[in-house]
């Protein structure tokens, strides 16, 4: 199969660039699941905004010229990222007719601006498939975005490719989780960073020794660092006693750090359509604490501490701190519950590395399209 991914975003990357710098979650998706179809044997290109034309792990890449057309060229499906302007999407169904088939591929909140064309049902009259996320995302679609759900097709994220050779590497074994504990931070700075900061002395009282390593910054977004509307918050990490700022790093980076975490402390407060950050964790074999809101507690499959939200920041701080706590008290050396805990964290692990891989991912988007090319068209007559 001929599948072509755009991406109207005004980066330059390519399917390496996880591994060398920080990227967008989205973007991070799109670079594993083209490498992972490649692998599979299908002809992948990407159009986006990288510089210079080049193949990367066997994804062909290629500048944007006429803004998204050339993407329709020797191609049987066209995947777009995220955004899909109206008058973009009428020239390039004009164009495509029937014989190329047009996903929109979203990972943005239904409350989001991208999504809003999709109220019109002249717009997404012109999609062959809808790809979210997550059911929590689907459900929301339907009901506020008014979609037919026939139109919609859920695949889920995966964690980099890089948690899963660490856990091979490890023999399909966790890595020892040290005492005092080590908790991480690594989403973007305004999904809960200012709450976890808020909750750290609390934890780090009760648990002496506690360490907390925040992997943060805007850079994921190709922010400079000159134009972060975090640094105060940055300088907050810096100067808090058992606190380690690190920034946004490069995903393979990231998944040897997350090696000797002991939990995910996300007291999130942003509805996700879903959470790699929270995935990574699980194939790093570490805790997870975070709140049950959003898609987050579809993503995290029963493995996490969740913490219902409170409408009260304060309440919502005081829970979270003790909720936090009380999972990390279990993993005490000497606990009786220790050893369970280890044992689900093997679990948890295992099963995010086996089954919650990219290669898990491509091959169900590799059904799905195959049987949207195969078939008649899904479009309105």
């Amino acid at each position: 199969m001929r599948i072509t991914f755009l991406d109207l975003i005004p980066w330059d990357y390519d399917p390496g660039t996880p591994r060398r710098q920080p990227l967008g979650g989205s973007q991070s998706a799109l670079c594993h699941l083209a490498v992972a179809l490649a692998d599979l044997g299908h002809r992948v290109r990407l159009r986006n905004n990288v510089s210079s034309a080049r193949t990367v792990q066997g994804v062909e890449c290629r500048p944007l010229a006429v803004p998204g057309m050339s993407a329709l060229h020797d191609t049987d499906v066209l995947v777009v990222l995220n955004e899909l302007p109206a008058p973009l999407l009428a020239g390039l169904r004009q164009a495509a007719g029937d014989r190329i088939r047009i996903v929109l591929w979203t990972q943005h909140g239904c409350d989001q601006p991208a999504a809003q064309p999709l109220r019109d049902p002249r717009y997404r009259d012109q999609l062959d498939a809808l790809v979210l996320i997550s059911g929590w995302q689907a459900e929301t679609y339907i009901n506020v975005l008014g979609l037919r759900p026939g139109i919609i097709r859920v695949h889920r994220n995966a964690p980099g490719p890089d948690y899963r050779q660490r856990w091979l590497e490890r023999g399909g074994r966790i890595a020892t989780k040290s005492w005092p504990p080590v908790l991480a931070y690594t989403s973007t700075p305004y999904r809960g960073l200012d709450l976890l900061l808020a909750c750290f002395p609390a934890i780090r009282a009760a648990i002496p020794g506690t360490r907390l390593a925040v992997y943060s910054s805007m850079a994921t977004y190709f922010d400079a660092t000159a134009n972060d509307p975090f640094a105060e918050l940055y300088a907050q990490c810096r100067s808090m006693p058992g606190v380690d700022y690190h920034g946004a790093i490069a995903q393979a980076e990231l998944a040897d750090a997350m090696q000797d975490v002991s939990c995910l402390a996300y007291p999130n407060l942003f509805a996700e359509t879903s959470c790699v950050a929270a995935m990574e964790a699980m194939a790093a074999g570490c805790l997870v604490v975070t709140s049950a809101f959003g898609a987050l507690p579809e993503t995290t499959a029963g493995f996490a501490v969740l913490v219902p939200p409170c409408a009260d920041r304060a309440d919502h701080q005081a829970a979270f701190t003790q909720a936090t706590i009380r999972a990390l008290r279990r993993l005490t050396p000497g606990s009786v519950s220790r050893s369970a805990v280890l044992a689900q964290l093997e679990h948890e692990a295992r099963l995010t590395c086996e089954v919650f891989d990219w290669e898990t991912r491509a091959r169900e988007w590799q059904d799905m399209l195959t049987d949207l090319v195969a078939g008649p068209s899904p479009r309105p007559a």
